[in-house]
């Protein structure tokens, strides 16, 4: 099966690095653009994120309102509210990420599949 994403947005807020209880950096981001049917504008909004040295390029090379191409895979969570109700989410485990519409040095990283994932 093919599990693989690419488009092109920005980025809705400055990235935060965090780090997991066992010290593994990642970074939660969102990113944005907008489709046109006819005379509808649909705004679209992907959350996203980055482990290691991945999500420490990306705070430190992005910004709100940065333009960029990620590629990644999408993947879906699942979790249960107090309430007993059951929620899902779906997220881009970022794999790539490129400079796009800006002035910026063009420069892109790859993610190894055999990264260490706190999750």
């Amino acid at each position: 099966m093919i599990n693989h994403v690419s488009l092109q947005g920005r980025f809705t807020k400055d990235p935060e690095l965090n780090h997991s209880s066992n010290n593994i950096a990642y970074v939660r981001f969102t990113i944005a653009w907008s489709e046109k049917l006819k005379t509808v504008e649909n705004k679209c909004f992907l959350n996203c994120i980055a482990f290691n040295k991945h999500a420490e390029f990306v705070c430190n090379y992005f910004k709100k309102g940065d333009m960029a191409i990620v590629e990644g895979k999408l993947i879906t969570n699942c979790y249960e509210e107090l309430t007993g109700t059951k929620k899902y989410s779906t997220e881009l485990k970022l794999l790539e990420i490129h400079f796009c519409g800006s002035n910026k040095r063009q420069d892109s990283q790859t993610i190894d599949e055999d990264d260490n994932l706190p999750f």
